[in-house]
């Protein structure tokens, strides 16, 4: 399953825009395996920063494709390099946009209809969630951070 473990970084600071890595690779180990990610599997990560979590899912779970969605042109030039850099650049692509640019499919090169694992860090909005069931295909698995009375991560099986 597992290439080699990358090089673990800490959660970085980004003036006001927020954390562009927010989760430790620890933590994202966890959750592709709760996810049961792996070599058949077309990752998108919503809100990928410096592209942190698409560089595990292909380096360590072998996935067939990540791709990431990000609207700060910075963090996408930076997340693009960093996969370059990790020679994962054929098997993924970071993508510009939004959430809202996705579910309205008005994203060039990005269809949840591909995905088979979702992840989405940055909030626990249940109408986000039931959005991506919709328009996930059948058994895709959402992963997303709730950060509710008892923060966790939380896989979902559509």
């Amino acid at each position: 399953m597992r290439k080699s473990q990358i090089d673990d970084i800490g959660h970085a600071e980004d003036d006001d825009k927020g954390p562009p890595i927010r989760f430790t690779n620890q933590e994202f180990r966890k959750m592709f395996s709760l996810a049961s990610l792996g070599k058949d599997d077309v990752f998108y990560d919503l809100g990928s920063g410096w592209g942190q979590s698409p560089i595990v899912a292909l380096n360590e779970y072998d996935a067939k494709l990540a791709v990431g969605i990000e609207m700060d042109r910075e963090r996408q030039a930076v997340s693009t390099a960093r996969l370059r850099k990790w020679g994962l650049a054929s098997k993924s692509k970071v993508v510009s946009g939004d959430f809202q640019d996705l579910y309205e499919n008005r994203l060039q090169g990005a269809s949840p209809s591909d995905a088979t694992v979702v992840f989405y860090g940055l909030t626990s909005d249940n109408g986000l969630i039931d959005a991506m069931r919709q328009l996930c295909k059948p058994g895709c698995r959402l992963i997303h951070y709730f950060n509710g009375l008892f923060s966790g991560l939380c896989p979902t099986f559509g």
